[in-house]
């Protein structure tokens, strides 16, 4: 990805649940330590990609709201596909399956054609 993006893992039983958008966030316990948090804090962080633990599926979504409570930060997505090239975003179809980061976005395949 070449826009400003943070990774997390999460484990197979939410991982299905947020690609599907039933549960569009994910809590984490805040380390300030950690590169992710400082650019979450900071607000250089647009975009996250949650990956399965013990697979390579992936997704991106476009980060709508950063929380920070106590000792946690609570992160909220917009439910739509992101072009992993340039975070061009679309609505996403019920029918698709999670199984990797998305194709590249219409604009990026024009631009290479």
């Amino acid at each position: 990805m070449n826009f400003d993006a943070v990774e997390f893992k999460s484990n197979p039983d939410f991982f299905f649940k947020e690609w599907l958008g039933l549960k569009p966030n994910t809590v984490r316990k805040l380390d300030l330590k950690d590169e992710r948090f400082q650019k979450l804090s900071s607000g250089r962080a647009h975009f996250i990609q949650i990956k399965e633990v013990g697979s390579n599926q992936a997704f991106v979504r476009r980060i709508m709201n950063v929380s920070f409570f106590e000792n946690w930060c609570i992160i909220s997505w917009l439910h739509e596909e992101v072009c992993p090239a340039c975070g061009h975003t679309s609505p996403l179809k019920q029918c698709e399956t999670p199984g990797g980061l998305p194709e590249l976005c219409m604009r990026c395949l024009n631009a290479r054609n």
